[in-house]
């Protein structure tokens, strides 16, 4: 039995958006749900369902210096749209503030390529990339393949 005074005292915040549950110290919860994690290791964050490839939501926070779980229903805005490997492009491109180049070397990729990392992460964000007066090759197959066009029109529209 824990000698703190508030060992056994829990108390419940509760709001519209989520539950908190404040432990009073680490003794206090007998399963140890609740307690610190110092030694634990993190795993980088997933957004996906591995399975269903579909968004992952939020169900419960944890700060382990205080004890302090936060549960109820958060989605992950933005992030939650991003694959891994996206959100590492994401990473080095704002430690690059910006610049495509840059990433480009230090993924040891061509800035193409860089490019078109970046514009599959924009149509994810929901936005549309730039297109810089070049064709979209990739969008023009698509169509033929789905036979939206004919085989002359695709010529004519790879040749623009």
């Amino acid at each position: 039995m824990c000698s703190h005074p508030l060992h056994r005292v829990t108390r419940y915040i509760a709001t519209r958006h989520c539950f908190a549950r404040l432990v009073g110290c680490a003794e206090a919860d007998p399963y140890n749900r609740h307690t610190r994690r110092e030694n634990k290791q993190m795993y980088p964050l997933i957004t996906r369902d591995p399975v269903s490839g579909g968004e992952l939501i939020v169900t419960r926070l944890e700060c382990p210096e205080s004890g302090v779980v936060i549960e109820g229903r958060f989605n992950l805005g933005w992030i939650g749209r991003l694959a891994r490997e996206q959100l590492d492009f994401v990473e080095l491109l704002v430690k690059h503030r910006g610049n495509v180049q840059r990433v480009a070397a230090d993924l040891d990729v061509a800035y193409n390529t860089a490019r078109s990392r970046l514009d599959e992460i924009v149509a994810a964000l929901g936005g549309t990339p730039e297109n810089d007066g070049h064709v979209d090759r990739r969008a023009i197959l698509d169509r033929l393949a789905a036979k939206e066009i004919s085989v002359e029109d695709a010529m004519r529209l790879m040749k623009r």
